[in-house]
C-alpha cells in the first residue's frame, strides 16, 4: 500500500500511512463514508468508488485530485431540528445529566429521519440537519421529510414524559423545513472531508426552526406546493426571517390529512356537484343506445 503524499509503504490492509497520517481508503464521493483500500462500492450509500490511491504501484506517478472536490447540484429538502432552551438546560445541569437527555433525542431524530429514508447530515450540539434527497432521491422527498418531522415531534414528546417522570429535565424540538437547489460538495480539510449542502435551503429550514413554538413543525411556501392534500395545515402568512431580505410564506403542518391526496389543480379538495343528474343521464343514455335509437357510447 503506497501512500499518495509521501510514498511510504504501508501494510496491505493499513486505512492510515505510517508516517504521514493520510487516509489510504478514502471517503466516498457521494456520502463522504469511509471506504476500505480495497472497496469498489460504498457500503453506505453503494456509489462506485473511485480507484484507492494504494492501488498505484511504486513506479507509477500520483495524480492528485483537486480539492476542494467538484460540487452536485441537486433539489433537497432540508430539515433543521433544534431543542427548546437548550443553552438553559446546559447552563442549570450538570453535563452527564445533559448528556442524558442529548444522547436518546439523538437517537430519536436519526431513528424519525433513517424510517422515512432521510440522511442525517450533521449533528450540531441540539441541532439536527438532515436531508431527503442526498444521497438517496425519491419523488416525494418533501413528503418524507413532513412525515419524518411529525413522527419525530411525537417521539420528542413521549421522551418529554419519561424524562419528567425520572426527574430529568425535559424536552421539547422545533422543526423547520424548506425545499431548493442546493450544492453538495467535500468541505474541510482534505485529509478530512464532510459531504455538505450549499445553499439558501439550508438556511431557510435553520431559520423556520427559529420561529417555531415548542412542539411544532414549519415549511416553507415551496415545501408546502409539494405536499399540499397530504398534511393539514396553517397558512401563518409572510414571516420575516433572520438574514433573509423579504418576508416569505411560512405554513405551519398540523397533522396528516385523513384522506390526503396530491392535485396539480386545485389546493382544496373538490365536491362532487350534480352526481345524481349525472348518473339520471348516464342511464337514459344507455337506455337510448339498448334501444337501437340512440348513439353508441364512445
Amino acid at each position: 500500500m503506497i501512500c499518495p503524499d509521501c510514498r511510504h509503504e504501508s501494510d496491505p490492509d493499513a486505512r492510515f500511512c505510517a508516517r504521514c497520517g493520510t487516509v489510504l481508503g478514502g471517503r466516498c464521493g457521494g456520502c463522504g463514508e469511509a471506504l476500505a483500500p480495497s472497496a469498489n462500492f460504498c457500503p453506505q450509500c453503494g456509489m462506485r468508488a473511485r480507484p484507492a490511491p494504494g492501488t498505484l504501484s511504486p513506479a507509477e506517478p500520483v495524480a492528485r485530485s483537486p480539492w476542494p472536490a467538484p460540487g452536485e447540484r441537486r433539489q433537497l429538502t432540508a430539515l433543521f431540528c433544534d431543542l427548546v432552551g437548550y443553552t438553559d438546560l446546559a447552563e442549570r445541569f450538570d453535563p452527564e445529566e445533559i448528556r442524558e437527555v442529548l444522547v436518546p433525542y439523538q437517537e430519536a431524530c436519526t431513528r424519525a429521519i433513517s424510517r422515512f429514508d432521510g440522511h442525517v447530515a450533521q449533528y450540531l450540539g441540539d441541532g439536527v440537519l438532515a436531508y431527503f434527497g442526498f444521497p438517496r432521491a425519491h419523488e416525494d422527498d418533501p413528503e418524507r421529510a413532513v412525515r419524518a418531522a411529525l413522527a419525530l415531534q411525537t417521539a420528542l414528546a413521549e421522551l418529554n414524559e419519561r424524562f419528567l417522570a425520572e426527574g430529568a429535565p425535559g424536552i421539547e424540538g422545533r422543526i423547520g423545513i424548506h425545499t431548493g437547489l442546493v450544492v453538495v460538495s467535500s468541505v474541510g480539510d482534505r485529509h478530512k472531508p464532510e459531504t455538505l449542502a450549499i445553499g439558501d435551503a439550508i438556511n431557510t429550514a435553520a431559520r423556520l426552526q427559529a420561529i417555531a413554538e415548542p412542539g411544532g413543525v414549519l415549511i416553507s411556501d415551496a415545501t408546502w406546493k409539494l405536499v399540499t392534500g397530504l398534511f393539514v395545515t396553517r397558512d401563518l402568512g409572510h414571516q420575516s426571517l433572520k438574514g433573509i431580505s423579504d418576508p416569505v410564506p411560512v405554513h405551519e403542518v398540523l397533522g396528516t390529512a385523513r384522506l390526503g391526496r396530491r392535485s396539480a389543480v386545485s389546493r382544496d379538495p373538490m365536491p362532487l356537484v350534480g352526481r345524481e343528474d349525472a348518473l339520471r343521464e348516464l342511464e337514459e343514455h344507455w337506455k337510448r343506445a339498448g334501444s337501437g335509437d340512440g348513439h353508441a357510447l364512445l
